[in-house]
């Protein structure tokens, strides 16, 4: 369905049981396209001057609590921190709040990345957020979007029951993902024509249908944007044309599948906007991956990366808040250390994880600087996927983390703020740097 379609289908009035929100989910080829529906749906807004607000939430958020649900949707509308909410009464006397001082009379709620409400659909909450919440006023105002790469009938096991009368809609900007290949070869015609005529001697590396159709596989996840699949796929032929010749149907598989591997490992840090950017150095691109850290979550991040490569049993040596000094083992540990380490990223629990943080929030921060809300910061830095939340199996509410950033990143965010990781680390890092860049999570 076309972006046009799609407003009309969320605007147009229809009668809804008064048991049940309006819902619309829409499914998306990526998180990428997710968001800019939204900014779409805020602009048209905004153009046509409807009387309508719209909420951005990412569900991403939801962490340790359903009762987090409460949080992404307060800070969709208004844009605060989270807050804590005990009851589903405390939630909707802040929604009340936010409703009387907004100009606007209905709301209309976006929920990105949606598939993650399987992780609370257990809780009665999941059914009071499509009753809306038993509340008249909620139900009366509010429109809810959903926004997933999966359909509506796999996002929750009761998926008709919750909300039988949901619109399902299928967007795809860009056409279906088997054309992808079919786009970009065209815009490589378009380009190389253009090129040839303006400067002969700068006319790009070609390449063949084969060669398109193996990087797209790989990108596909990354955009859906053809002249951006265009941008990585010519990357691409750039870095191995000096082992292959892209324009070949016989070109060398391998050789492209590790020139793929290194953009992967860039992707994982920069979007692909700031990827393909050839305003920025490399290193300009890594300064702001730095940067893109907020600055408290960039503790949280150290402390996520000391929990992944130290042992719990050194916690004691290294995070005692009374401890003398910063000494590190040496000695026979440092070999059982090494074996430690090469096993890659372990994941920690919650507890200990605060546990690091407390600490280096003690040791670093100002008596007089305010804490933070360190629930929101984890699941910024879970977003940006440098911390991984794995579910516990037997309690929820337990989760434990990973970190996926790589050793060489971390030190960098750690020197920005005054800090020696390697302080931090059992045994010898060395055998430590770029490790997780070899580790590929799906």
């Amino acid at each position: 369905m076309d972006i046009e379609s799609i407003f009309s289908s969320i605007f147009i009035s229809s009668e809804v049981p008064s048991t049940t929100l309006r819902h619309l989910h829409i499914r998306c080829p990526d998180s990428d396209q997710q968001i800019a529906l939204v900014k779409k749906l805020s602009d048209h807004v905004e153009d046509k001057s409807d009387d309508y607000i719209i909420g951005n939430g990412n569900c991403l958020m939801i962490d340790k609590s359903p009762k987090d649900l409460f949080s992404v949707i307060s800070q969709s509308f208004d844009g605060k921190s989270s807050s804590s909410y005990r009851s589903v009464a405390d939630f909707l006397k802040h929604f009340h709040n936010i409703y009387a001082k907004s100009s606007s009379s209905q709301f209309i709620l976006c929920l990105r990345r949606a598939e993650y409400l399987q992780d609370i659909e257990g809780y009665p909450v999941i059914a009071d957020l499509f009753r809306g919440f038993g509340d008249p006023m909620f139900k009366k105002h509010v429109k809810l979007i959903t926004l997933s790469t999966l359909p509506w009938t796999l996002m929750l096991s009761n998926a008709s029951s919750l909300s039988p009368m949901c619109i399902f809609i299928e967007y795809k900007p860009y056409g279906d993902k088997r054309s992808s290949v079919k786009a970009v070869m065209k815009l490589q015609e378009k380009k190389l024509a253009s090129i040839a005529e303006d400067d002969a001697d700068k006319v790009p590396i070609k390449f063949c249908k084969e060669f398109a159709k193996q990087c797209c596989g790989s990108f596909e996840q990354k955009t859906s944007d053809p002249h951006k699949l265009l941008s990585l796929v010519s990357r691409v032929a750039i870095m191995c044309s000096g082992k292959t010749d892209p324009s070949d149907k016989e070109y060398s598989i391998e050789a492209v599948r590790h020139a793929i591997q290194k953009i992967d490992d860039d992707l994982y840090y920069f979007n692909v906007t700031d990827l393909l950017s050839n305003t920025k150095s490399k290193e300009q691109k890594q300064q702001d991956a730095i940067n893109s850290v907020p600055y408290y979550a960039k503790f949280i991040l150290i402390a996520s990366f000391c929990c992944s490569f130290n042992r719990r049993t050194t916690d004691l040596r290294f995070f005692d808040m009374e401890r003398e000094g910063r000494k590190r083992a040496g000695g026979t540990h440092a070999s059982d250390a090494n074996k430690f380490h090469e096993t890659g990223p372990q994941a920690f629990t919650l507890t200990r994880f605060l546990g690091v943080i407390a600490f280096l929030f003690n040791s670093y921060l100002g008596p007089d600087e305010v804490m933070p809300d360190i629930n929101y910061l984890i699941n910024r830095l879970c977003e940006m996927r440098f911390i991984t939340r794995i579910s516990n199996p037997t309690n929820i509410s337990l989760p434990k983390y990973r970190c996926d950033a790589s050793s060489d990143f971390v030190r960098d965010i750690a020197k920005s703020i005054g800090i020696e990781i390697v302080d931090f680390l059992d045994g010898n890092t060395s055998d430590l740097v770029n490790k997780l860049q070899l580790i590929k999570l799906k």
